[in-house]
Parts: structure tokens; C-alpha cells; sequence
């Protein structure tokens, strides 16, 4: 062989050498693409579960910003990769939030699930579900009751306060406050609502002192039992009549609540006047909605 043709065949071998590493060459940047891709779809994931559980992350839109290391095939190395890449995005840490169940919120929901009694209260699960129109949900009736002799409380015919049993009323208001609303508060969607009643005896009367209320803001009913969104006003003379008792307890125990337990004001709802002369349909009613 001549040398022009050991030259011509070392050319050739050179061009087919060159050829097949610009192939090889072509390869790896392929696989390089497609492990960037993955990885970046690996991160996003990573990223979107840190958001799931309350973590701000940030994800990658643009793959070409991983590093070259991505094609290393060690799980150990891509795992490095990927912590790295969560921190330089804003330092984000892919955790699990811990949600911790109030367990005493969680025993209140069961304990008043089909109602429940003590000494200064008993609570009462409410047949509808939808008493205020429009809020669905849990309600419950109130009543108080004297700790030491457990009778509820009531009001003498033609009075709107307490007296001799205010300071016992007080108390009980207090121990249910504590007991259920204080465990509401801050956690739970909750409303309280309170609503007068009286009986049919005949009564005109004046203000009692200190208790001038000559205006009442109230829920008024609308059907089946059921109250409006929408409040009313009624406006009230020195002259009381029979049938402004029950908005005038229910102006007394609102203002009440506000003294023992300051928080948002409970509604009034439009009172009752029963058919009856009867001493027990002299009171007033605290309803509770919770949004379980």
C-alpha cells in the first residue's frame, strides 16, 4: 500500500470516528434533555405536595435551569439534586404539616350531639337545622337553671329582669360561656341568639329603672318557626304592654351576655306570647348555631 493510500484510509477512519462520537455525542444530550425533564417534573411534585401541606414552594418552569449533575443515575445523587434545587428556590422545605386535633373542641362536638345537662345548664339538641333561613347548621336551646335547686329560670309576671335570682343567673350564664362558647371561640363558626316569651295575662306597666330599653332590634319570623336574615326594630313607649315582655327579656339577657362573656352580641329573635296564663312561658330562651 502506497502512502496516499495508508493516508486516505487513516482519513477515513478519522470522519467515521468523528461521525460515531457526534453520535454518541447527540445521545447524551438527549438523555440529558429527557433526565432534566424528569427531574423537573420530579421537583414540581415535591413542591406541589410542600404546598398541600401548608409550605410555600415554587415551581419550575424552566428545566433547562437544572444542573448537569441530573444525568447522573444514582438515586442517592438525584435525591441531593433535588433538596438543593427546593432550597435555591426560596428555601422551601418539603414537610408535612402536622395537623393537631383539638381534642377538647373534638369532645364538646360529641358531647353535644344529642345534648347534654349539668348543674347551672342544660343544653338541648334543636330540631331544625336551618332556624336563621339561610344558615344551616347545628342549634341547640339553652336553658339556665339554678345550681342549687336545679328549677329554670323565670321572670315574675310583668317583669323583664332579675332580682333576687340575678346573681344566680349570672353565674350559670357564666359556667355555660366557659364550658361551650369559650371552646367555640376563635375555632368555630358560632352564633348566640336569644328570644323572649310571656303568657296571655294582661299587663301595662312602665320601664323598670335602669332598663329604659325604647328600642329592640330583633330576627323577625318569617314561617314554620323559621327567622329571617333581615332585623326589624320595634320601638317601645313608657307604657309596657304584655306583648313587649318578651322582647324586653330578651333586650336583658343580650345585654347580659355582653356583661359575662364580651364578645359579638347575640340576636334577637321575635318573642313569643303564648294562649295561656301559665308562669312558665315567663322566660327566656338562649339558642346556640355551631358550624360543625
Amino acid at each position: 500500500m502506497s502512502d496516499n493510500d495508508r493516508l486516505s484510509s487513516h482519513l477515513k477512519n478519522a470522519k467515521e470516528a468523528l461521525s460515531l462520537r457526534e453520535e454518541r455525542i447527540s445521545e447524551f444530550e438527549l438523555e440529558r434533555r429527557t433526565a432534566r425533564k424528569s427531574l423537573a417534573a420530579d421537583l414540581n411534585q415535591l413542591v406541589r405536595r410542600a404546598r398541600k401541606y401548608g409550605r410555600t414552594g415554587v415551581l419550575l418552569d424552566n428545566w433547562q435551569d437544572l444542573p448537569d449533575a441530573a444525568t447522573q443515575s444514582s438515586n442517592e445523587r438525584r435525591l441531593a439534586i433535588l433538596k438543593r434545587e427546593i432550597d435555591r428556590l426560596g428555601g422551601s422545605r418539603v414537610e408535612r404539616k402536622d395537623v393537631s386535633v383539638d381534642s377538647e373542641l373534638a369532645g364538646l362536638e360529641e358531647k353535644m350531639q344529642y345534648g347534654f345537662t349539668t348543674d347551672d345548664y342544660e343544653v338541648s339538641v334543636y330540631p331544625d337545622r336551618e332556624l336563621i333561613s339561610g344558615r344551616r347548621g347545628s342549634y341547640y336551646s339553652v336553658d339556665l337553671k339554678d345550681a342549687e335547686t336545679g328549677v329554670k329560670f323565670k321572670f315574675e309576671a310583668g317583669r323583664y329582669t332579675l332580682d333576687h335570682t340575678s346573681r344566680k343567673f349570672r353565674a350559670a350564664l357564666g359556667v355555660f360561656m366557659r364550658d361551650v362558647v369559650s371552646k367555640l371561640d376563635g375555632k368555630k363558626v358560632y352564633k348566640l341568639m336569644v328570644r323572649g316569651s310571656a303568657d296571655s295575662a294582661s299587663y301595662r306597666g312602665r320601664f323598670e329603672k335602669g332598663f329604659e330599653y325604647k328600642k329592640v332590634t330583633y330576627l323577625k319570623q318569617i314561617s314554620n318557626g323559621r327567622y329571617g336574615n333581615g332585623t326589624e326594630s320595634r320601638r317601645l313607649s313608657n307604657r309596657v304592654k304584655n306583648s313587649d315582655l318578651p322582647f324586653l327579656r330578651a333586650r336583658f339577657l343580650k345585654e347580659l351576655v355582653g356583661d359575662v362573656y364580651p364578645s359579638d352580641a347575640p340576636s334577637i329573635l321575635e318573642g313569643i306570647v303564648t294562649d295561656q296564663v301559665d308562669s312558665e312561658d315567663r322566660n327566656v330562651e338562649l339558642f346556640l348555631f355551631v358550624g360543625w
